[in-house]
């Protein structure tokens, strides 16, 4: 497919485009002849233009390995595959997935490569010509206030396509467009709900369109987009692993040695980071230097950026000085870059222009007190040298925002234990929907899982307990809920649906938007954590079945348009019988705030015990 690609695509795009001019146009009746005859010929060059533009830019990638030079896709593409069930889809023919669906999500771990796929997506609908393919990074979302409709058009519009927006719009009534929306988790999480709301008024207006949205796992989003058909790309068995290395334009030595301890050892030990591509990379980039590979994630980051930084480029024979070597030693290096990750990744910023990554860069020599150095040579020094950002176009982007995220703990963990509690506090405020899909919490854990106990989780858990205690078990597990929703609904339209009752699915709580806190999504998070570790800790399973609607209809208010019939939450407390069904019903939620508390008591002995024998041991007060 790379030399299909290489030599005819100027002639496919020509070929796609005119197999759908007809089609895109239609609807514009009220022109005259000439006049529709011109706009399909202005329509034609504006997508000729775009597809052109597109494949030079989703066609050609640089990776953390080929850093000084932009690399054809198919060089080092190996096809993946994505996971329904136990449905496995190959993913080589674009066909294969969007044969089963409209509309699909596909889901996966940092790393893992769903950009990648989506460029070959987007590539292989090309060469399929059939569909006319439109990438849309979602991320652009962040920087203003825009549309998704003005995103997709944006997406065009910034790689040569020279048509009119209500020409576009008009468009996509043809259902002639595969619209690829890639990273719904890049997206801030103020801005999500609108999204998906956008998302799905998009999907039902031009629902004979093909659509495709990548995200890590996301709660919102999986509960959000209810007719699409859900995929997890499948991590990289041994059999891809080894392609995927050998395929590389590496270091030959290095890399028939590498290929020999993947096939023989390596595989089956760190299974979890020879299947994720990134991690791949990494381990290869790191191999030379590193003859293990250790166990822990933090360590095999720290052990690959310690290779960025000391090597220019690992197929070369010479190291390229730093601009700031004379200025900045080793550590002083690190501590600058992870004050400027954390910056960014508190303002959910991945991608920034040159005043905004200076801004991060000068605000990080006054949290460091280091400031002798240029702002200017440092980001020579991350572009070029070490190669953890790169430029496309204006702006500059991280590698992968997994090394953002590993500089970002590393950051926190170095403050003092108050401004450590506040940064993690905050960061769950306002980064409450990354809970689960980012790794900054998972890496200070695994880091610090003692000091993260002492500095955060135990006195979280007890501002929760203060903040919502009652008095009586009721009236707190109300108090509990109070912090997170506004009201729960039924809905009248799947009460007949068998699986519906069973599963509780006709039941739903509504968010609140206003002066939330964010415990439970804490908690839903620390049960992930620690459920295993305290397994003594008991989790029953929540009753989620149903059985009486009419206190709903008595206390509630019928919405007939929708079928739904919705609580308010504040008028709960008034009516005893309405409170022991809202609470029956949050069990769920219930479970996780008495597993938030029995944790709470079983850390505060463990740091007793081991606080006793420190003051014992050394002789001090602990």
């Amino acid at each position: 497919m790379a030399e299909n690609i290489g030599l005819d695509i100027n002639k496919i795009t020509v070929e796609l485009v005119q197999k759908n001019i007809d089609k895109l146009t239609v609807g514009l009746s009220k022109f005259g002849k000439d006049q529709l005859k011109k706009l399909k010929l202005k329509t034609g060059l504006a997508f000729e233009s775009y597809l052109s533009t597109a494949t030079k830019k989703y066609g050609y990638s640089k990776t953390i390995l080929y850093r000084d030079k932009i690399v054809a896709l198919y060089d080092f593409y190996i096809p993946m595959n994505l996971k329904c069930g136990e449905e496995i889809i190959d993913t080589s023919n674009v066909r294969n997935l969007i044969d089963k669906n409209k509309f699909i999500t596909v889901y996966g771990s940092g790393g893992i490569g769903k950009s990648t796929l989506f460029k070959h997506l987007f590539m292989n609908t090309i060469v399929n010509k059939d569909l006319i393919p439109i990438f849309v990074e979602l991320r652009m979302m962040n920087d203003e206030e825009i549309t998704l409709i003005d995103c997709i058009y944006k997406s065009l519009n910034n790689l040569k396509f020279d048509l009119e927006q209500d020409y576009f719009e008009q468009s996509l009534n043809s259902g002639r467009y595969l619209i690829l929306l890639d990273g719904f988790d890049e997206i801030i999480d103020n801005k999500r709900e609108k999204l998906i709301k956008e998302i799905i008024a998009l999907t039902d207006k031009y629902d004979e369109n093909h659509y495709i949205l990548s995200s890590r796992r996301s709660d919102a989003l999986y509960n959000g987009w209810n007719k699409s058909i859900n995929f997890d790309l499948v991590p990289l068995d041994k059999e891809k692993a080894i392609a995927l290395i050998d395929r590389l334009d590496y270091n030959f030595e290095v890399k028939n040695k590498f290929l020999y301890e993947l096939e023989n050892n390596l595989f089956k030990r760190h299974n979890s980071f020879c299947s994720n591509p990134l991690l791949l990379n990494l381990m290869l980039l790191t191999y030379e230097e590193f003859a293990e590979i250790p166990e822990k994630v933090h360590i095999f980051y720290s052990n690959a950026f310690a290779v960025l930084y000391s090597k220019h480029d690992a197929t070369k024979a010479f190291k390229r000085q730093h601009r700031t070597s004379g200025n900045l030693g080793y550590d002083e290096f690190v501590k600058i870059l992870s004050a400027m990750s954390a910056l960014s990744y508190m303002e959910s910023d991945i991608t920034f222009d040159y005043p905004t990554l200076t801004k991060y860069i000068n605000n990080s020599k006054k949290i460091t007190k280091i400031d002798n150095f240029s702002s200017e040579d440092f980001i020579t020094d991350i572009v070029e040298s070490i190669c953890l950002l790169y430029l496309d176009g204006l702006k500059y982007n991280f590698q992968h925002r997994s090394f953002q995220e590993f500089f970002t703990a590393k950051f926190i963990l170095n403050l003092p234990d108050k401004k450590q509690f506040d940064i993690i506090s905050k960061l769950i405020d306002k980064r409450y929907g990354s809970l689960e899909s980012d790794n900054v919490l998972n890496l200070i854990i695994e880091m610090e899982r003692e000091k993260f106990e002492k500095v955060f989780l135990i006195p979280k858990l007890k501002e929760i307990r203060d903040h919502v205690q009652g008095e009586n078990e009721e009236v707190t597990y109300y108090n509990y809920l109070t912090t997170a929703f506004r009201s729960y609904e039924l809905n009248y339209t799947i009460m007949d649906n068998p699986g519906a009752l069973e599963s509780g699915k006709h039941i739903s709580f509504l968010f609140k938007r206003k002066n939330r806190k964010y415990y439970k999504d804490l908690l839903s998070y620390i049960i992930q954590k620690y459920k295993d570790i305290y397994s003594f800790i008991e989790l029953p399973e929540p009753n989620l079945s149903y059985k009486r609607i009419d206190i709903i209809e008595e206390y509630g208010e019928l919405d007939e348009e929708l079928g739904l019939i919705n609580v308010d939450i504040d008028i709960i407390p008034n009516n005893e019988e309405l409170m022991r069904d809202f609470l029956a019903h949050s069990k769920f939620y219930i479970m996780e705030y008495n597993f938030g508390m029995h944790l709470l008591e079983t850390l505060e002995e463990k740091h007793r015990e081991t606080d006793n024998i420190l003051g014992e041991l050394f002789g001090i007060d602990v």
